[in-house]
């Protein structure tokens, strides 16, 4: 009985802490994801319900590596405070082995795994092609409703536009447009344009009627080209996400199938990588006990550095190492496998060489 009060007043403080922290992370990484795609609406605009959508999509990515990350901080956190308070020598002293005193670690250690498999086969895949949806529809209906009487829109690139009056909700009446897009630019005046959504087609087509065309030629200087015309289309292509899946949508029998019968090196490794990142969060709870020494009164932030650098460490080797495979240096099963295999091993030693001093 006593056992389980102690099991579920450390665990219940782990667990809290675990998600505080990463909620934490998460919130720093996210604002950096956020302000990357923020970049695409820039004078397009994007509601709050929008923008709440694509963070809440950005999640399950980041918490494939936040997860580890913030386990090992919650150990520390947590078990440093209970050395703090004297807690920890107390269940030394009463006999409980560092496996007993870390039991509610290895349980939340399992959680994560669970958890971090979910999302990197299943949750992840789906956030990720749902985002690049939301970014596509946000991209397609916002472009086309930024074009607004008497301002100068800019949203596309290398094009200038300025209608005059807005008689209908795509139709205009009297309309500017400057075209730099090709090597001599344009200008284009028109009595009346409908702007059409092309959503298949990923474009925005601008129907202009009863207006004029100068081309200006920089070659020759002083010489313009100019062109009257009844009906003119300007199309202006979006610039959209690609509408196909990416190698981190794919499911995981899609994955298979091309690991297996297409033998394609980019999704054998994403496979082995979507595996290896959950049992970080494994490993990690054998690197925190062994910690505990550090996370006292005078070195509690030595035990917290030594943490975050072994988080950083890992995923720096991950990141190389899977540059190397798709370079072709390196085979797929080494460069998906091999830091988790050394931080394992070393994790079990230190591990065992505490637990045997203790």
């Amino acid at each position: 009985m006593k056992i389980s009060i102690i099991f579920k007043y450390i665990f219940k403080e782990l667990f809290l802490t675990f998600l505080l922290g990463l909620a934490f992370i998460n919130s720093i990484l996210m604002m950096n994801n956020l302000f990357s795609i923020s970049k695409k609406f820039l004078g397009v605009g994007i509601s709050f319900i929008d923008f709440f959508t694509l963070a809440l999509l950005l999640q399950p990515q980041l918490m494939l590596l936040t997860i580890p990350i913030a386990l090992l901080l919650s150990i520390l956190i947590t078990y440093g405070r209970l050395s703090i308070d004297s807690e920890l020598i107390i269940l030394r002293a009463s006999g409980m082995s560092l496996v007993r005193i870390g039991k509610p670690v290895f349980t939340t250690g399992v959680l994560c795994f669970v958890l971090g498999l979910f999302i990197s086969f299943y949750l992840g895949p789906f956030s990720v092609s749902k985002l690049r949806e939301k970014i596509n529809e946000i991209m397609s209906t916002r472009l086309s409703l930024s074009i607004k009487e008497g301002i100068f829109n800019t949203a596309f690139e290398h094009i200038v536009i300025m209608p005059r009056e807005k008689t209908s909700q795509n139709t205009f009446e009297g309309i500017f447009i400057y075209d730099g897009r090709k090597k001599d630019p344009a200008v284009i005046w028109a009595r009346e344009c409908i702007v059409a959504l092309q959503k298949d087609l990923g474009s925005i087509n601008i129907q202009l009627k009863n207006g004029t065309l100068h081309f200006m030629h920089l070659v020759k200087e002083d010489t313009v080209t100019e062109i009257a015309f009844d009906k003119y289309t300007l199309s202006l292509k979006l610039d959209l996400p690609n509408t196909t899946k990416n190698i981190h949508e794919l499911s995981l029998r899609e994955l298979l199938h091309r690991t297996q019968e297409m033998k394609d090196v980019g999704a054998a490794l994403e496979f082995h990588r979507r595996l290896s990142l959950p049992i970080v969060s494994l490993l990690l709870m054998f690197v925190g006990l062994p910690l505990l020494p550090m996370t006292g009164k005078t070195g509690r932030l030595w035990g917290l550095s030594i943490g975050l650098s072994v988080c950083v460490i890992y995923y720096m080797a991950s990141i190389y190492l899977d540059n190397m495979v798709r370079a072709g240096k390196l085979h797929h099963i080494i460069g998906g496998w091999a830091p988790t295999v050394l931080l394992g091993i070393g994790a079990v030693a230190v591990f065992y060489r505490t637990a045997k001093r203790l």
